[in-house]
């Protein structure tokens, strides 16, 4: 019985169909060995380590006509590491095209002092910046309570701020802060200069409830970004210790002058040189004279790359943390220095470096050799 017209149809266009799709599959379809491989997102990658923060410098050159001085509000806000992720924020935004060139960090509490330079690379990093100078150092407290991190900042101006040159002028003990203020005017007199001058204050007291009000005696250095630090937790040490950088009002000649030097150090240096190199921290390992003279010769290996070196400073800041150390490093100063050309210094006890193995810390401004 011959099939109805419409199932020949139907039977045909299965057959077309049929014969359409196996060509398709030769044309398009390939062995499944050769099918390419596609990973899941979820596959295993290899671990992309993002690289460290760059080492600051260990120093830097500036010229001393563009040098500006400030420091950062204290704040309460979080534990150490919200409070310096804050500060170096909020110093950057602040810095309004001058370049940073050296951070001065006080650290108080129990917070890993090492972590500050760590929020400081990310920091900077974040804004494409270059890292400045450091030197941090922990301290006993910090004049608002719960407050963890105090910035002292030097940074390069875009106009000359100084153009006569700045004064340096060693730490004055007193038995308050008060005395400690009055003998520094007194210092900046004899250079012939006014409190008004002062372009940096820095107070160390041995105890803030002993201090009491700390703020008025120092409003003299109206000008001055001012900066208070208890040196260690128990009230040991001195009173009070002022030392302060103030704005020359004349020329001086020779472009380097030591006041009142003796062995180890000046009363002030006051510098009309055009250029000054300013040095990270560096630090002493050990209480022996060549465990700290070591610690010298390595300060003296990061200044050598701008001409200069310990015997060309001006200014010294010696963080102490053993009674031990206090002779040991007076002997090496010194020896170090040469006759008559003295630094204005700070040698104070302090509560910790970065290490738990230092004994000392040094930083120090210094010019280039001409």
């Amino acid at each position: 019985m011959p099939f109805p017209p419409r199932y020949l149809l139907l039977f045909s266009l299965c057959v077309a169909a049929c014969l359409a799709l196996t060509g398709m599959d030769k044309k398009k379809n390939k062995p499944y060995s050769e099918l390419p491989v596609i990973q899941s997102k979820d596959a295993d990658q290899p671990t992309q380590v993002l690289p460290p923060p760059k080492e600051p410098p260990a120093a830097v050159l500036a010229d001393t006509s563009r040098l500006e001085f400030s420091a950062i509000p204290l704040s309460a806000k979080g534990l150490l590491s919200q409070q310096t992720r804050e500060a170096m924020r909020a110093l950057v935004r602040s810095s309004r095209g001058s370049t940073i060139l050296r951070i001065r960090a006080f650290v108080a509490g129990s917070g890993d002092v090492r972590r500050v330079q760590e929020i400081a690379g990310e920091v900077f990093g974040e804004k494409h910046t270059p890292l400045p100078a450091f030197s941090v150092v922990q301290a006993g407290a910090l004049p608002l309570q719960a407050a963890q991190i105090s910035l002292e900042v030097i940074s390069a101006g875009r106009r000359d701020a100084n153009p006569y040159g700045l004064g340096f002028f060693s730490a004055q003990i007193g038995n308050s802060v008060a005395q400690s203020a009055s003998h520094l005017a007194a210092e900046m007199s004899k250079a012939g200069l006014q409190p008004s001058d002062a372009l940096r204050v820095t107070c160390y007291v041995n105890s803030f409830d002993a201090a009491g009000d700390w703020k008025a005696p120092l409003a003299v250095f109206s000008q001055a970004a001012v900066t208070a630090v208890q040196m260690l937790r128990e009230p040991v040490g001195p009173q009070a210790a002022c030392d302060a950088v103030a704005r020359l009002r004349a020329v001086v000649d020779p472009p380097v002058k030591f006041l009142d030097p003796v062995s180890e150090q000046s009363s002030a240096v006051l510098v009309s040189a055009p250029q000054i190199v300013l040095s990270g921290l560096q630090m002493a390992f050990g209480q022996k004279e060549d465990d700290v003279r070591q610690s010298y010769e390595r300060l003296d290996k990061a200044l050598s790359a701008f001409h200069a070196g310990f015997e060309s400073a001006v200014t010294l800041d010696n963080y102490l943390l053993f009674g031990a150390v206090v002779k040991t490093s007076a002997a090496v100063r010194a020896e170090l220095s040469t006759k008559g050309r003295a630094p204005a210094a700070t040698v104070l006890p302090f509560e910790g470096l970065p290490s738990l193995d230092a004994t000392l810390g040094i930083d120090v401004a210094a010019i280039p050799r001409s």
